[in-house]
């Protein structure tokens, strides 16, 4: 007969994720599904006033619901029916993979740079596309040139 390790399932979790997340990670971590977890409670609470609204059919409950919408933000007390807490974690997931789907469609910006911010070009810049030979640029400032040759040294500075 084995020994048992005198430690619950909960227990073993916290051990588990506590060993790979830093306290900035679990504050982040916390914070980033506050909303999510106020959107569960809230759709908790108006399918439980759905569900327990006078009514036979769904436009009176509607109705009903609609009219005493300040129930929901009334207590602080979940439902016990597993259908109303279902209905609010599914609308929790819900606006957590529709906030992921917007994410991801975001148009990927350089971190803690302006989008559309650019630096002006030097003598650096311009000069794999300069000839070395004077007579063989194109100028374009005082500067700045443009060489005439077909094939650079360098292929990937040819102009296309």
């Amino acid at each position: 007969m084995k020994k048992k390790s005198g430690k619950t399932l909960m227990q073993k979790w916290k051990i588990k994720i506590g060993g790979k997340l830093s306290a900035l990670d679990k504050k982040k971590l916390v914070l980033t599904n506050i909303p999510y977890a106020l959107a569960a409670f809230y759709a908790d609470r108006a399918f439980f006033l759905y569900r327990n609204s006078p009514g036979e059919d769904m436009g009176n409950k509607l109705l009903y619901a609609m009219e005493h919408a300040d129930r929901i933000f009334a207590g602080f007390v979940l439902s016990n029916n597993w259908k109303d807490l279902l209905a609010g974690i599914v609308v929790a997931v819900v606006l957590k993979v529709l906030v992921w789907q917007k994410q991801s469609d975001a148009k990927k910006l350089r971190k803690g740079i302006e989008y559309g911010s650019a630096r002006w070009g030097n003598a650096e810049d311009i000069k794999p596309y300069m000839s070395e030979n004077p007579w063989m640029n194109i100028p374009l400032t005082a500067t700045e040139a443009l060489t005439m040759e077909s094939r650079p040294k360098q292929p990937k500075y040819a102009k296309k």
